[in-house]
């Protein structure tokens, strides 16, 4: 079965690992290696998504090979310390006695199509045809550009939990492929030998670049069930094949006693104790603790007696997926598998050394591999939302795993950004999830194809209006669009379908559709929800009743969060705001604030990030918020003011909002103008004092409970326009009075908070 090449090009990748290394929780690290940098990188296995958008960045510019084994790095580092280098992640490859896991086996067959100093090589034809005689079929075959990398794939990913074990996985690998090279030397052709635990081999969806043109590397067959045993193998192997032989790491061989080893259990459960309550995950303890028992020579019959305390103390905290006993004896085989590491001198010295209260013995292990994780989102981009302005104030677009909030008053053109938005994504190749809860079906595309014509939506809604040339030309543009960026689009309206379940429009229905995005792209989707408000009303705890949708409007833009966490998709939902905006708008101009949005303590809470859409000021004071005044054909300033930047930080956009297009563009820098009600000259910056902080927050700030507050950051904004003060300067007005302003914080924003009277001072 070949692959579609409609799917994005780390399509087959990110398919053909997960078909290589099936399960949750495997052991090791992936290892990408580049060549002619031979630079390797170091990858959790549970990233492989990131594996593969990295190896195909990656791929354009070099050779990219993974290993066909995944890999213990502490063990692979020891190795090269041994052989007298300074390992590094990207000076490190995986080694053979480093290897802890493999998905199934493998075999090179080199072809005349490649550019070989061998000659007795057979055609690609003739090597399909060996493969097909064979007694076990492969599950997978990848055209390399000068051959064929041949796979059969395993019911279960085959763990080396012991050295034993390692030797008879070697012996397995070297088994099979000594049957392969007996059927080819029969036929007079040559087969590499390949059988090394350490081997890399060319990653799918990357470029073979020994060839000009570089030459695809591509998946040519794709039987992901087709899965054997690794006993399925053994007839074939020819008598008197042995493992290679494997270098081992140090071992002192020291044994400690009963009694001793009890007592280190003891000190070694009261630590992982501590662990669980500080929040670490039970599984992430559990490999731990077994990890130490063993580097530490707690016999493994004792350690196994950690099993029972551990589940009942993960139990009371409740984190963490749940560890049956059989999963416990997995990872505790898996544990006593691995290399040991710096054994103790004495049970005494090093209950000394290392207390309950000190850092567990592999914090710079976990450092080191906080810092891979790290350096891997250097691959890793945000999806741009077609405005560089609110790209840059954003930090880099839109990022996944997080819920972005986008409100506005009425007529700021809310859901025309949310369609630019998703055009965007779609023209970079990205799927999107545009649920509307407002606009129907066809409008929502309408409004998408309309300016790419160079036509006022207002009349794509109406084709029976137009001219027969603009709509054939409408029509031709629908189509074209279709086929191309449109065909990453979905949009769902939810419709009544009694029964239905998921129950259309709740937050389940939209995941639903976001996960059937993702698995038809290999990739989150974009999800855009328009907007909070009418959504809620979806939900299981919505009555019906006015007072209840605050409640709803809370539970929905938690069940959004929690959405983008757990497909990993970047959320984007339109909101509403309240009456009360309105009637402050009505008092002058001003900016917006967090407390703004409707509904708003839940949804401040829950999102990763805020933003408004905001009249300009010089546009708003021109027309005095009449837009009868205001040529209805010509752009207008708005402001795209992000107030909570969880990840990001916060920031203004200004934009160039063309409502009869439904388009958006850059609209420069915003110009910051100070107010006219205080003055304070050249020396702004000297009078600057705990009075004038106060005036500030008395003046600037809103009323609650009778007391005035404001954002911090808003409070050194005003601060730095009106007196010129430095951030230095008014942190520490801020620090040095804080007897008069009590800072806290609500949901993630802290706030000055001026007490009744204190602004007359």
């Amino acid at each position: 079965m070949g692959w579609d090449s409609r799917e994005p090009a780390n399509a087959s990748a990110l398919a053909f690992l997960e078909a290589l290394f099936p399960g949750e929780d495997l052991p090791g690290e992936l290892v990408l290696w580049g060549a002619p940098s031979r630079a390797s990188r170091w990858h959790s296995p549970a990233g492989l998504e990131d594996v593969a958008r990295a190896a195909e960045t990656w791929g354009k510019t070099e050779n990219v090979y993974f290993g066909l084994a995944l890999q213990d790095r502490a063990r692979a580092f020891e190795a090269k310390r041994r052989e007298g280098g300074n390992p590094t992640p990207e000076n490190t490859r995986g080694r053979n006695e480093s290897a802890v896991a493999i998905g199934g086996l493998w075999a090179e067959i080199d072809t005349t199509d490649g550019d070989h100093k061998a000659t007795n090589l057979p055609t690609m034809e003739e090597a399909f045809d060996l493969l097909e005689g064979l007694p076990v079929a492969p599950s997978i075959l990848v055209l390399s550009g000068g051959g064929v990398h041949v796979y059969w794939l395993f019911r279960e990913l085959l763990t080396i939990e012991t050295e034993e074990m390692r030797g008879e996985v070697s012996r397995l690998v070297h088994g099979w492929q000594a049957f392969l090279r007996e059927r080819m030397k029969a036929k007079g052709w040559k087969l590499d030998e390949t059988h090394e635990l350490a081997r890399v081999f060319r990653v799918p969806g990357t470029l073979n670049h020994k060839y000009t043109p570089p030459r695809p590397v591509t998946v040519d067959l794709f039987e992901p069930d087709r899965r054997y045993n690794p006993g399925d193998f053994e007839p074939y192997i020819p008598e008197g094949i042995e493992a290679p032989v494997i270098p081992q790491g140090e071992d002192d061989g020291r044994r400690l006693d009963d009694a001793e080893a009890l007592r280190l259990s003891a000190h070694l459960l009261e630590r992982a104790r501590t662990r669980i309550e500080a929040g670490e995950a039970r599984h992430v303890t559990t490999r731990w603790a077994f990890l130490q028992a063993n580097d530490n020579r707690i016999p493994k019959g004792i350690a196994a007696s950690l099993v029972e305390p551990l589940e009942r103390a993960a139990t009371r905290k409740g984190g963490g997926r749940p560890i049956d006993p059989g999963e416990f004896a997995r990872v505790l085989s898996w544990a006593y598998g691995k290399p040991r590491r710096a054994p103790w001198a004495t049970v005494e010295g090093k209950l000394e050394a290392d207390g309950p209260e000190a850092p567990p013995r592999d914090a710079p292990a976990e450092w080191a591999a906080g810092l891979e994780e790290w350096r891997g989102t250097f691959d890793r981009h945000g999806i741009s939302t077609g405005v560089p302005n609110v790209d840059n104030v954003l930090g880099g677009g839109w990022r996944e795993r997080r819920l972005y909030v986008v409100a506005g008053l009425t007529g700021t053109g809310k859901t025309a950004f949310a369609l630019r938005v998703a055009h965007a994504a779609a023209e970079a190749g990205v799927p999107v999830l545009f649920a509307s809860y407002e606009v129907e079906d066809v409008e929502i595309r309408a409004r998408l194809v309309a300016p790419l014509v160079g036509m006022f939506y207002g009349k794509a809604l109406a084709p029976d209006l137009l001219e027969a040339k603009d709509r054939n030309r409408l029509a031709s543009a629908w189509e074209d669009y279709a086929r191309g960026a449109g065909a990453r689009i979905f949009v769902s309206v939810p419709l009544p379908e009694p029964d239905a379940t998921p129950r259309p429009g709740s937050i389940a229905w939209v995941k639903a559709h976001a996960e059937r995005i993702g698995r038809a792209y290999s990739r989150p989707p974009l999800v855009v929800v328009d907007y909070l408000q009418p959504a809620a009303t979806f939900s299981e705890g919505f009555n019906g009743d006015a007072g209840n949708l605050r409640l709803a409007v809370g539970a929905t833009s938690l069940g959004l969060r929690d959405l983008a966490r757990s497909v990993s998709s970047p959320v984007l939902v339109l909101s509403s705001i309240p009456r009360s905006a309105y009637l402050k708008r009505r008092e002058g101009y001003r900016l917006p604030e967090l407390g703004d949005l409707k509904e708003s303590g839940e949804i401040e809470f829950n999102a990763d990030s805020v933003a408004y859409l905001w009249p300009e000021r010089d546009d708003w004071e021109a027309h005095e918020g009449d837009d009868e005044e205001r040529d209805p054909l010509a752009s207008r300033p708005i402001l795209f003011r992000v107030v909570k930047g969880r990840q990001g930080g916060t920031g203004t956009a200004l934009l160039a909002w063309n409502p009869p297009m439904g388009t958006f563009a850059d609209g420069g820098k915003p110009e910051r103008k100070p107010r006219e009600k205080r003055s304070r000259g050249k020396d702004e910056a000297k009078t600057f004092d705990a009075d004038a902080l106060a005036s500030l927050v008395a003046d600037d700030g809103k009323l609650n409970g009778g007391t005035a507050e404001i954002e911090l950051e808003r409070a050194f904004t005003i601060a730095a326009a009106e007196f010129n003060v430095t951030r230095k300067k008014f942190n520490g007005i801020v620090a040095k009075y804080g007897d008069r302003f009590l800072e806290k914080k609500r949901g993630g924003i802290p706030f000055l908070v001026l007490a009744p009277g204190e602004g007359e001072r």
